[in-house]
């Protein structure tokens, strides 16, 4: 499950960095969000795994 969220990270940092340099357009930005969200679920997931 970490290299989920480790993938999950790399293509957030992409898309926030080439959207911000101005090279590809805001639909990228809404990916990056879907990007976040899939790390808090798989965080919480991995945390309320651990407690069971």
């Amino acid at each position: 499950m970490i290299s989920i969220i480790l993938c999950c990270l790399g293509l957030l940092w992409i898309d926030l960095y080439y959207y911000f340099a101005g090279i590809i357009k805001w639909t990228y930005l809404l990916d990056g969000f879907f990007q976040f969200v899939f790390i808090i679920y798989w965080t919480v997931y991995m945390i309320r795994s651990d407690k069971k």
